[in-house]
């Protein structure tokens, strides 16, 4: 019987003889389906996970602008950014945990967290961007895009801190809180560009974190900033996480158009004797941290 998980497919990822991504030889043309999105990728040290994200991104939206940003925790993705088409901001302080690349270290670490985002963010072209993680998984286009985050966890809320914190901003004690803009979920480029370029956006993040919040990161951050600033959110065509019931049959049914939780590279660390020889070269060479 033929298996419904997801294999992983590295395509042509399009190269120019100078070396860089060049969408007019990537070898197809993707049905335009649904808006053109850009990514953010916070990496971190799984090449191979990074290398499929980044390769299966393409694969739906060779249009649309990559940023990886990296800090003093994760490997030098630099060269392999460049294969990719994509643009590279490394930041020699460490402002995310060696666990994972998307959860600050504290308070400072995170006012700078989110001033990358604002670097990244001014550099996007298309109206809408991606988190792009090392467990996501694109598999096709997104038909529709209505919401300033699309896609969240609709039995979970920001913390009990931030949503104090954000009601007392908005004074609506009524609106659910829900939590979102995780993994693979999609933001509006326009609305966020806005938000990250707030002069008062760094007054904010203090004030979450003198609210009491602690041990969460950048979804539960931007969640309470989009309420605050009384944007919206929903759910996403075709987006699964790795837990949802549904998963298998979606997935053979071909209605996934964003996989979260994609762990098969996620949790490969021996990461030297697992590439090959073409993941190797896209690397170049020193990539790997000694931190």
């Amino acid at each position: 019987m033929k298996s419904s998980k997801p294999q992983t497919r590295y395509i042509s990822t399009g190269r120019s003889t100078s070396g860089g991504f060049d969408k007019d030889l990537y070898g197809f043309k993707p049905a335009v389906i649904g808006p053109s999105v850009g990514a953010v990728y916070v990496t971190h040290r799984r090449p191979k996970a990074f290398l499929h994200s980044m390769t299966a991104f393409r694969a739906a939206y060779p249009e649309g602008d990559i940023v990886v940003l990296c800090d003093r925790g994760c490997h030098n993705y630099s060269k392999a950014a460049k294969h990719f088409g994509a643009t590279y901001f490394d930041d020699p302080r460490q402002l995310s945990t060696k666990q994972s690349g998307a959860i600050y270290v504290g308070r400072e670490e995170a006012k700078s967290f989110v001033y990358s985002y604002r670097n990244a963010v001014n550099l996007i072209k298309n109206p809408y961007w991606m988190q792009l993680e090392d467990d996501v998984f694109v598999l096709k286009r997104i038909p529709k895009l209505p919401f300033q985050i699309n896609g969240w966890a609709p039995d979970k809320h920001v913390k009990n801190e931030a949503e104090r914190y954000v009601r007392n901003i908005t004074k609506d004690m009524e609106k659910e809180l829900k939590l979102g803009g995780f993994g693979g979920c999609v933001y509006e480029t326009k609305f966020w560009r806005t938000v990250f370029n707030d002069k008062n956006l760094g007054d904010f993040v203090k004030g979450y974190f003198d609210a009491g919040v602690s041990g969460v990161g950048q979804d539960y951050l931007f969640s309470s900033i989009l309420y605050a600033r009384n944007g919206t959110m929903g759910p996403m065509e075709g987006y699964v996480e790795r837990f949802h019931d549904d998963l298998v049959m979606k997935l053979a049914m071909g209605k996934v158009t964003v996989f979260h939780g994609f762990k098969d590279l996620y949790n490969d660390v021996s990461a030297e004797t697992a590439l090959t020889d073409e993941e190797l070269q896209i690397l170049g060479d020193n990539w790997i941290s000694r931190e």
